[in-house]
């Protein structure tokens, strides 16, 4: 049975993606020095990548067509995880860090996220916006999140010590994905308390990441390591105990629920 506008969402899919890719391959060209200009071999080189994934994606639309939705989905998710890269790279001054860079990382990270929300509320065309944003930013949150926990296991093992600058980058961008996920969870209708604890320990996640160091110094410092696991890890069920309470509040939810009622008032 065919959804009604699922055509449309089609199209609208499809679009984002021929867009996004032309704007990634139209960045690489510049990059490269095809119009002039100096080159940033690598930046380039990443641009055209991203580039080719979305415009492969958009191809396999064509092609596998029940499956646009997991392929918009998939391809946006890996630009936007190659665009967050290449915004930390920008800000350590590793890459490129002019003006139209910066308005180009802006731009493409805001199509990129409105892309992901389209494909997200694909598959559940009546469901309210806010509901498919929240779950674009509760991906970002545990994506972040479990990159964060990776690393710091890494650490523990004395390996991938030069990738600390980017753990510290992407541990204040989880604090901040998880400060905007309580408040759309806030608007999605979650529990205040839960919404204000969420808040609260997310403060606590960046002030202990930005401090770990000082604490206990020596032999003990273990103590404290295992300390920013364990709350990192709290941070993250709260995440996902707000998703629950936003699924409540889904419409396919709530008929459940009116008969439990009607049920009940019936016996």
């Amino acid at each position: 049975m065919m959804i009604p506008g699922a055509s449309n969402v089609t199209r609208t899919i499809r679009l984002f993606l021929v867009l996004e890719s032309i704007s990634f391959l139209a960045a690489g060209m510049v990059h490269f020095g095809v119009f002039g200009g100096d080159q940033y071999t690598q930046a380039a080189t990443a641009e055209s990548v991203i580039g080719l994934v979305l415009l492969a994606g958009f191809t396999l639309s064509w092609v596998l067509r029940a499956w646009i939705r997991a392929i918009g989905i998939a391809t946006q998710g890996f630009a936007l995880t190659g665009t967050f890269i290449g915004v930390y790279v920008s800000v350590i001054g590793v890459g490129v860090s002019t003006v139209p860079d910066i308005i180009f990382h802006g731009g493409i990270l805001l199509a990129l996220l409105w892309g992901l929300v389209v494909a997200v509320r694909a598959g559940r065309p009546d469901e309210p916006a806010r509901l498919a944003v929240l779950a674009v930013v509760h991906t970002l949150v545990r994506g972040t999140g479990l990159l964060q926990i990776l690393l710091g296991l890494a650490f523990w093992t004395g390996t991938l010590l030069v990738t600390v600058p980017f753990h510290m980058f992407t541990g204040l961008l989880f604090v901040l994905l998880l400060e905007i996920y309580a408040a759309l969870a806030a608007w999605a209708g979650a529990p205040r308390g839960l919404v204000a604890l969420t808040v609260v320990w997310g403060v606590c996640v960046a002030l202990l990441g930005m401090t770990q160091t000082q604490i206990l110094p020596g032999e003990w410092h273990w103590l404290v390591r295992v300390g920013h696991l364990l709350v990192g890890l709290i941070a993250l069920g709260l995440a996902e105990r707000l998703a629950h309470t936003a699924r409540l509040q889904r419409p396919d939810a709530r008929p459940a629920t009116t008969a439990r009622t009607s049920i009940g008032l019936a016996s």
